[in-house]
């Protein structure tokens, strides 16, 4: 009798040590015992009905049942997974304790998808990219010839009109001085009881909180600024708060639209399944982030740097070009992924019993590689709702109460950018017809 059991994945590396079953002469049985995902059992019997079977009562675990005239011998063919899951603290790296080829399987879903959500807002990014030129940042120099699409015509003005760059100046100045004042954004309230206790504990958190964000968090002004200014020209601006384990404090940093990947059908952050943060990431931040245990120690690939057509379009305006030839210059390309799955060993249950519910993790992974780094319970401990932990806060510009809009918002771009167009035709026009009139 010969029988192989399989979890569906086929495992490279059989470590197999053999273990011998008591029976009677009519039955010699060598158990093998290899890592759950592929395990063999074969023995040999002049008994038809003595053959290994797999014991459906508990779907949670692998069994087998060989009866005899005896009686019957249970062999226990996944004796590990219940033990590891028990062994494992809450806060832990479960990339560290599941078998590669559950990584891997898990790390192909995931690319997969998010490839798709990629894909589905290609049209918002390239729409996001081209208003940039409605700025009228890049100096247009008349000039031309007959074969220039731009100025057919020899001296023929190419500049814009500015009232998007104005009206995206003035937003970005109004707001900033609002959520940015001079002395700090905090405002301390004492909403109990007005006793001189309460009042001077509240006085001292507003001034301990503002020093933090205007002395400590030294980024947090500036990069407010920055987010700022992009949230009034298209909106789908975050901002993205949690404990940074490098700089071993509590940040809070822009997130722009382009590197926040979310499935077109969301309408919230909350209800969305998955949320993907793209991370330009630094080799030097890489190795920092294995040897602080954040990231498992393992081999990636040589990183490849792609700057999407946002950041191309800014440096082209600007005059930089991002392309570099340097292989120390070049970024890995990490996923952090907040999403919800099912994973074999750590599953939901309902007492003893798998429920099959996907709980929330946050799942890091190096792009090029395809290679997880991390995957970490998203939810608080004892939780019985099993709440996801979403750390960043949408800022959208302009929101309207019609479905399709998506998560991201409107900005002066949409709102603006047909009258901006207008305008420069006009522009254009007078000037021309003036040059040419001289």
């Amino acid at each position: 009798i010969s029988m192989a059991i399989t979890d569906g994945i086929q495992s490279p590396r059989k470590r197999r040590g053999k273990k011998k079953v008591a029976s009677d002469d009519a039955l010699d049985v060598p158990v093998a015992f290899p890592p759950a995902a592929d395990v063999m059992i074969s023995g040999s019997s002049d008994d038809p009905e003595i053959v290994p079977q797999i014991d459906p009562a508990d779907p949670t675990r692998i069994e087998i049942a060989i009866e005899d005239g005896d009686g019957s011998v249970v062999v226990d063919l996944n004796p590990q997974q219940e033990s590891v899951a028990k062994s494992t603290k809450f806060g832990d790296n479960l990339a560290e304790k599941i078998d590669d080829f559950t990584l891997g399987g898990i790390a192909r879903e995931l690319l997969d998808s998010i490839d798709e959500d990629v894909r589905d807002r290609q049209e918002w990014l390239t729409q996001r990219a081209d208003g940039m030129d409605l700025l009228g940042i890049k100096i247009e120099r008349p000039g031309g010839g007959v074969g220039s699409s731009s100025a057919p015509v020899d001296g023929m003005f190419r500049g814009r009109h500015p009232a998007l760059m104005e009206a995206v100046l003035r937003g970005q100045a109004n707001a900033y001085a609002e959520l940015c004042p001079s002395d700090g954004p905090c405002k301390g309230v004492n909403y109990g009881e007005e006793t001189t206790d309460n009042d001077t504990l509240a006085e001292e958190f507003e001034q301990d909180f503002n020093y933090y964000l205007t002395q400590t968090a030294s980024e947090y002004y500036p990069d407010t600024r920055k987010m700022l200014g992009m949230t009034v020209y298209a909106s789908g601006m975050f901002k993205k708060v949690y404990s940074c384990p490098l700089r071993r404090r509590p940040v809070s940093e822009s997130v722009d639209g382009a590197d926040l990947i979310i499935p077109s059908n969301a309408t919230d952050l909350k209800n969305a399944g998955r949320i993907t943060h793209q991370i330009d990431m630094r080799q030097s931040v890489m190795k920092r982030m294995q040897i602080l245990g954040v990231y498992r120690d393992v081999e990636l690939s040589r990183p490849v740097t792609e700057p999407n057509s946002l950041q191309t379009k800014g440096a082209d305006l600007s005059g930089l070009t991002l392309n570099s030839n340097r292989e120390e210059d070049q970024t890995y390309t990490v996923y952090e992924c907040y999403c919800e799955l099912d994973i074999q060993g750590y599953e939901h249950k309902e007492g003893n019993k798998i429920t099959g519910l996907p709980l929330p993790y946050r799942v890091t992974l190096d792009k090029d590689s395809r290679t997880i780094l991390e995957i970490r319970r998203n939810w608080i401990e004892d939780d019985e709702d099993y709440t996801a932990q979403i750390p960043f806060v949408a800022f959208p510009y302009v929101t309207l109460p019609v479905s399709g809009f998506g998560i991201y918002g409107l900005g002066l771009l949409q709102i603006m950018g047909n009258s901006v167009l207008a305008l420069t035709a006009m522009l254009r026009e007078g000037v021309d017809a003036g040059m040419f009139a001289n």
